[in-house]
């Protein structure tokens, strides 16, 4: 190759000095009359084989196309050089254009030099494969686990419950959530969505006709899922067929998944699932362009999905860096799509003083008492034992003896995670058992963090999803031992997986039967009474009265069929001040509750309230914190008395409620008491511009559009790739490679090669 008078020359260097030679000589040589048309298309061709350099994954070329481009439209040597060819110049091109190479010439060179590629280069163990290593079966039993437990929700509209609410109507409702515009929760207002938003638009898009009937779908091939997601990731780094079998049962059981489905934390379920594929394609992203850009999109969704988790994910990505300084250029903008995706909520938040806030769970706001340190270590993220005392109950074991069983069924993975710290593959096993540490500091800060509000109650972040992250350590801490243990590794591995099967019982038993928060539900999240009010009034509003087991009352306003999954935003969960829209409806809420001389009728119309609704009165959420019975007793005394306090409060407000001659009093229904105001006079609700209203809006989803669109572009395959296998180096290291990805460098002296397949 040409290297321009140097020893050696970068790749993307080399190819910004050949297509400043290229254009040069197309403007000097082309027609006078060709010259204006050829400098007007160099920036859109400048643009156009950028987008192609993506997508031959060599996105260090990028640059050089722009600068080449500016560089020949400002080159005032083209009039010297075209002066200087109109003296000189005999012969025109057509003379030598017998001696120039055609485009099959040149293709077959290319193919040769391919072929050449591969020859010399050392014979690689085979990784062990789906269907000959077992793979297949282990997720075909995860389906048929799935099947049990979930089986009744196939033909349900919606999952309900917990963390879960029905998406919107169509999926056109869905994007139309995304990005800066008003958002209708609350009292409504101005603000940025949370990325989940975007996350949830692309799911229930998968099922346009039905949009909720996605979140069924993610719950039918829940287990499955996990399991094909593990078992590639461990195949990855492993040698023998069963160790990634294993490693995808512990995963696909793991308790923080199985509570995280069965109370509706739909972000740590799609984060769990994501996870061990995010793993896989961060072993080979350091060699492979097509791998990083994916990476970079599950690094988004994960973080869209539970933003709990963006600080250990950067801590293991820098680490990451660190031990491939080499590949710095492909891995340190694996987070930028991410960045993209929050920076308009960044903004905000910090604006308002609370950048911690931008960790909170996403969805529906829960209350729920915060697990002690005890239960997070050992995987428990609702703090209740995984549910076992009940299963215990069953065979006369008293509940006393639940922590021992507990210890019993932990012991297995907890005793192989450790033990691989000593045996041959120590060099995988720690960063794994250090990532499982990272996950439980996660966890652990954020059980602290009361960030979120219902009503007049805190609620902790959901530690389920952090605690996936411990868990992927521990489960690849095992996987490691069972590696380097060989034909000795049959017993253990049997016993893990028996245990891991014994954990998922009591989860497993719940969501068959019905007893788990979460239940297969219709797509309705209002009275069948409203919807149809609602059907030709999109804007018409439902004031929704829950009593708090403090006393208090806790008023929110829905419009149309009620406030979806996707509508929902930590903006409002996390405010600290009531905003004038919301002590409006709180003043309303007061003086409807308790017979004032307030005009209520006025305030109806303003707001363009046509319905009231009473649910069941909140309880007092379960502590799990006290180990003692003494305090265990005073603590369900201080609720049982909470949520005595509740229900009174809800009996005054229906008494109130109907003594008022202008509410029709419904009746009681599936989500409570209802009352119709059919007085409603005509007007607008309060609302604001839309995604697209606003030039900001418009900014915003443009910029995140172009970020995500060249990053598909980067991650789409475009080069033929043959079977991975994986080689053993450095003794007891495996290593991920390709054919196209383990070339070696040029010679010294010649063009330096970087592999961008």
């Amino acid at each position: 190759a040409e290297l321009f008078g140097r020893r050696s020359i970068a790749a993307g260097r080399h190819n910004r000095l050949q297509r400043s030679a290229q254009l040069h000589r197309r403007l000097v040589y082309a027609r006078a009359v060709a010259v204006p048309l050829h400098w007007l298309t160099l920036l859109p061709l400048a643009l156009v084989r950028s987008l192609g350099q993506l997508l031959a994954k060599r996105p260090g070329f990028v640059g050089g196309e722009f600068s080449a481009a500016i560089a020949t439209a400002f080159d005032g040597r083209v009039v010297a050089a075209r002066r200087s060819i109109r003296r000189t110049r005999k012969l025109s091109w057509g003379v030598i254009a017998p001696l120039r190479a055609t485009s099959a010439d040149l293709g077959e060179l290319r193919a040769q030099q391919r072929s050449a590629a591969t020859i010399d280069r050392p014979v690689d163990r085979e990784r062990p494969g789906f269907f000959s290593a077992g793979g297949a079966w282990v997720v075909l039993l995860m389906a048929l686990m799935g099947a049990v437990a979930l089986g009744g929700y196939s033909a349900a509209q919606a999952v309900t419950g917990g963390g879960l609410v029905p998406l919107s109507a169509t999926a056109a409702d869905l994007w139309s959530h995304i990005g800066y515009g008003w958002r209708d929760v609350g009292g409504g207002f101005l603000g940025s969505a949370d990325p989940f938003a975007s996350l949830l638009a692309i799911l229930g898009s998968l099922t346009f006709w039905s949009p909720s009937f996605s979140i069924v779908l993610v719950y039918l091939t829940a287990l499955p899922l996990a399991a094909l997601g593990a078992w590639w990731c461990a195949a990855r780094l492993s040698t023998r067929g069963w160790a990634p079998g294993i490693a995808a049962i512990a995963w696909a059981l793991a308790p923080p998944f199985l509570s995280s489905l069965s109370e509706g934390q739909l972000g740590a379920v799609i984060a769990h699932l994501l996870l061990p594929v995010l793993v896989t394609a961060l072993l080979l992203a350091a060699r492979s362009w097509s791998l990083a850009a994916v990476a970079a999109l599950l690094f988004a969704a994960i973080a869209a999905a539970s933003p709990v988790l963006v600080p250990a994910l950067i801590v293991c990505l820098v680490a990451w860096i660190v031990a491939r300084p080499a590949s710095i250029h492909r891995l340190i903008g694996i987070p930028l799509p991410a960045a993209a995706l929050f920076a308009p909520l960044i903004v905000e938040q910090f604006s308002r003083g609370t950048p911690l806030a931008l960790l909170v769970d996403p969805g529906v706001t829960v209350v729920r008492s915060a697990p002690s340190g005890i239960q997070l270590v050992i995987g428990s993220a609702a703090g209740d034992g995984f549910g076992l005392a009940s299963v215990l109950a069953q065979f006369g074991i008293p509940a006393s003896a639940v922590a021992i069983v507990v210890i019993v069924l932990l012991a297995p993975l907890a005793s192989l995670a450790l033990l691989a710290v000593f045996l041959p593959g120590a060099r995988r096993s720690i960063p794994a058992l250090l990532i499982a540490l990272l996950g439980l500091v996660t966890a652990l800060l954020g059980n602290q963090l009361l960030l979120a509000s219902l009503g007049s109650s805190a609620t902790p972040i959901w530690p389920g999803a952090a605690l996936s992250l411990y868990w992927l350590g521990l489960v690849a801490g095992a996987t490691g031992a069972l590696e380097a243990l060989g034909r000795r590794a049959a017993i253990p591995a049997i016993v893990l997986a028996v245990t891991s099967l014994l954990l998922a019982v009591p989860f497993v038993s719940a969501l068959s039967i019905g007893t788990s928060t979460v239940s297969a539900g219709s797509a309705r999240l209002l009275p069948a009474f409203v919807t149809a009010e609602a059907a030709s009034r999109a804007d018409l509003g439902t004031l929704k009265l829950v009593a708090q087991p403090g006393g208090s009352l806790a008023a929110t306003v829905q419009r149309g069929a009620g406030t979806t999954l996707d509508e929902r935003s930590t903006l409002q969960s996390t405010r600290s001040e009531l905003s004038e829209s919301e002590r409006r409806i709180a003043v309303l809420a007061g003086n409807i509750a308790s017979r004032s001389g307030f005009d209520i009728a006025a305030e109806l119309d303003a707001l363009q309230i046509g319905f009231v609704l009473l649910p069941p009165s909140a309880t007092a959420p379960v502590n799990s914190r006290t180990d003692s019975p003494v305090d265990s007793a005073a603590d369900s005394a201080a609720d049982s008395a909470a949520d005595a306090a509740a229900e009174a409060v809800r009996q005054r407000t229906a008494e109130a409620l109907d003594g008022y001659r202008i509410l029709t009093p419904i009746g009681d229904t599936a989500f409570g008491f209802l009352w119709h105001y059919e007085g409603l006079a005509d007007g607008t609700a309060p609302t604001g511009p839309g995604p697209l209203d606003t030039t900001l809006g418009i900014a915003i989803l443009v910029g995140q559009g172009v970020v995500f669109g060249l990053t598909l572009l980067l991650a789409v395959p475009t080069t033929r790739r043959r079977r991975v296998r994986s080689a053993r180096a450095d003794g007891d290291q495996a290593v991920a490679t390709t054919s196209a990805e383990s070339a070696g460098p040029a010679e010294s002296g010649g063009l330096e090669r970087d592999d961008d397949r």
